[in-house]
């Protein structure tokens, strides 16, 4: 048995041809001979000998085309004993083509100016030492968008993407989505990740739905619709805020960042706003104005989470 049936058909079908063509070569006589017969055509000698030439002709033809079929048979075998496919061009089976990513080159400038502005994040305690490495910064950084400037946009944009990408955190900087879907669970992740920035342990984290009414954002202060219960220690905290449907939590940052805050501790978290999502990091106030000042723009600026 062949190991590749459709391309031995493919090599057999002049042979097959050939060989259809034989049996209707000899199938038209036959039937046309029975047909006369029937009539009687044949014991008239004037109306026989025009079906005879046709019946010649057919046989003529039949011998012809089982020639022609063997030897088309013969050329094909050397091919169908080496179980060789047909190759038509094409590919029958759709291959997917590996994703390239749009590259938007930074110029010698920029890179130098971005180097410059990751070693003064790594400096100022934001990154530590191996989370990342420059070539993966510019890399990321060209994919990512066309940038004229190096900032902080920049370069927190850039940090966010290698999270997203890793699906490893960063030991010193948090990010928080915003303009998308926010449930309970998503309030839990953010009091989890503020304890982990300043390393402390909590109890589980549950959150307690409150009978609270519709959220206003009329200019008015919503009313805290929701309650997140935690324990510090051997102290039990609940801190009420106002779950949004697609935004941060109205208070729960602002008044969890300031019960893990500890008095002795000169660290402090600090935040800021990039479009699509907060940055929080736990730093000294040396540490901020390094990461502040290792830009020329005014904004954005780390401030501390009040």
């Amino acid at each position: 048995m062949y190991k590749h049936p459709i391309s031995a058909f493919f090599r057999l079908l002049p042979a097959l041809s050939w060989l259809a063509a034989c049996a209707a070569a000899v199938w038209i006589p036959l039937t046309l001979y029975l047909h006369r017969r029937t009539e009687g055509r044949w014991s008239d000698v004037t109306k026989a000998w025009p079906d005879a030439l046709v019946l010649l002709g057919c046989v003529a033809a039949a011998v012809y085309a089982a020639r022609m079929s063997r030897k088309e048979y013969r050329e094909a075998l050397p091919a169908l004993r080496a179980e060789t496919p047909i190759r038509l061009g094409l590919s029958l089976r759709w291959r997917s083509q590996p994703f390239t990513p749009t590259r938007y080159p930074l110029s010698d400038a920029l890179r130098a100016e971005l180097h410059m502005l990751i070693e003064a994040l790594r400096s100022a305690g934001m990154l530590q030492s191996g989370e990342v490495t420059i070539g993966d910064v510019i890399d990321c950084a060209e994919t990512l968008d066309e940038w004229s400037t190096v900032d902080l946009y920049l370069a927190m944009h850039v940090l966010h993407a290698l999270r997203s990408e890793r699906q490893q955190p960063f030991a010193n900087i948090a990010f928080f989505p915003t303009q998308v879907e926010t449930d309970e669970s998503s309030a839990v992740t953010m009091v989890q990740e503020l304890a982990r920035l300043c390393g402390k342990a909590l109890s589980a984290v549950r959150m307690r739905s409150l009978n609270a009414a519709t959220i206003d954002l009329g200019g008015r202060v919503p009313v805290p619709n929701t309650v997140a219960e935690f324990e510090l220690g051997t102290e039990l905290h609940a801190v009420p805020f106002v779950l949004y449907r697609k935004n941060l939590p109205g208070g729960l940052i602002e008044a969890v960042a300031h019960i893990l805050t500890s008095a002795e501790d000169p660290r402090r978290f600090v935040w800021d706003n990039f479009g699509s999502f907060f940055s929080v990091c736990y730093l000294t106030p040396t540490q901020i104005s390094m990461v502040n000042g290792a830009e020329r723009t005014k904004f954005p600026r780390f401030q501390e989470v009040a």
